[in-house]
């Protein structure tokens, strides 16, 4: 238990969303039982796991049922590598996977575990119903023994350091960070009335997180900032980052948002069902939900901008500029774009304007009416189906 543990103050800001198509297709299910999380080895391959001891393994882009190892239901997954792998579920269920088989170990609690992170092959950590918090070093999973009374949903560790959030206990909404040290100490400071549901670490002082009523925070290394959208949400329950500038959110009716460039875009989701968990692996993404529900985002090849074209500044001219009433421009045609979305937000990543670009529409003269806007500073972005912002511009408002 060499481990400093600390919770952390939450903010307030604001975050603009918008809302963008993607082909985003549902995929066979072996299982019809509720699948909670899922975890992408790479584009191709992964695994899945669920109530009732399911767990589902993906072969030659096809999903099917790994053989039953126990009938708890599985909560979280992560795989490390070829060989090592963990699952956790209801009543201290602890799984390893050794490169081929599952098996089912001895854990030290009976509370129900709800999330597993590993920062390397030889620290993890568990946390679960009821303030649970199980630590994995020198290959023996121990008991945190802290006093701690509210439930505990996600971690995720990165660089020897991990970091968890809980859920609504007396108004009190908890982000713990968990660092290595000889200490073993708590401290406490909560936001009021929200919780959270699922942590995810983007990257150094990069963490993000997500909860109920569509509420997303996000910790800068130095704050937590409770970020507002510009749309009313349903409830989130998994976030997932790849790296900094590539991640996705899941909840209740199907909800997926996908984050780039600065942007939480709300996507055209196939279901309306409860989507539990996610994944990123390169340009594939993955969500899984209730009734054995698997959708997912595969980019296509010859739609996957070349890293040429990812640096590669292009810019939208707007006239006239300062505009009074009617902003036009032309949007370039170097990466053959096919069709998508002009944002317009203001200097406070507020979403303002929305305008879909259909095919045939580049490079002719496109207008919007900024009569309505107030004097200022705006952004203008083509943000395409996959979500990727290809061209960019600045203008200004005055009346």
């Amino acid at each position: 238990m060499y481990k400093k543990i600390y919770l952390l103050l939450v903010f307030s800001g604001f975050i603009s969303l918008g809302i963008i198509n993607a082909q985003w297709v549902i995929e066979k299910s072996p299982s019809k039982n509720n699948l909670n999380s899922v975890y992408l080895t790479d584009s191709k391959s992964g695994w899945i796991v669920g109530n009732k001891g399911t767990i589902l393994y993906n072969k030659d882009n096809s999903w099917f049922q790994y053989s039953k190892v126990t009938d708890e239901n599985l909560n979280s997954v992560i795989i490390l590598d070829s060989s090592n792998g963990w699952a956790v579920g209801s009543k201290g269920t602890i799984l390893h996977f050794d490169g081929k088989d599952w098996e089912k170990i001895a854990s030290p609690t009976i509370k129900d575990l709800y999330s597993v992170s590993f920062s390397d092959t030889e620290n993890g950590i568990a946390v679960g119903a009821w303030g649970a918090i199980l630590l994995y070093k020198d290959g023996i999973w121990t008991v945190v023994d802290k006093a701690i009374s509210y439930n505990l949903f996600s971690v995720s560790s990165k660089n020897g350091a991990s970091v968890v959030s809980g859920d609504l206990e007396n108004h009190n909404v908890p982000f713990m960070m968990i660092e290595n040290n000889t200490e073993s100490t708590l401290t406490k400071s909560f936001y009021p009335f929200a919780e959270t549901t699922s942590i995810a670490w983007a990257g150094k002082d990069n963490i993000w997180a997500v909860g109920l009523r569509g509420t997303i925070f996000h910790f800068d290394g130095r704050k937590w900032t409770k970020f507002e959208t510009n749309k009313t949400l349903i409830s989130l329950k998994h976030v997932y980052f790849s790296d900094g500038n590539n991640g996705i959110s899941v909840g209740y009716n199907g909800t997926i948002l996908t984050y780039s460039d600065n942007n939480w875009l709300k996507q055209n989701s196939p279901v309306k069902v409860n989507l539990n968990g996610s994944a990123i692996s390169g340009t594939t993404y993955y969500a899984v939900g209730d009734n054995g529900t698997i959708v997912s985002r595969k980019q296509s090849a010859n739609n996957v901008l070349t890293s040429d074209m990812q640096n590669k500044t292009m810019k939208i001219e707007v006239y006239p500029n300062p505009s009074n009433e009617l902003l036009k421009f032309s949007m370039p045609s170097e990466n053959d774009f096919s069709k998508g979305l002009v944002t317009i937000t203001n200097i406070y990543g507020q979403l303002v304007i929305q305008k879909r670009i259909d095919p045939g529409i580049l490079d002719q003269i496109c207008q919007i009416n900024t009569s309505d806007l107030k004097n200022g500073l705006y952004s203008i972005k083509m943000i395409t189906p996959d979500g990727q912002t290809t061209a960019s511009g600045k203008f200004i408002v005055k009346h």
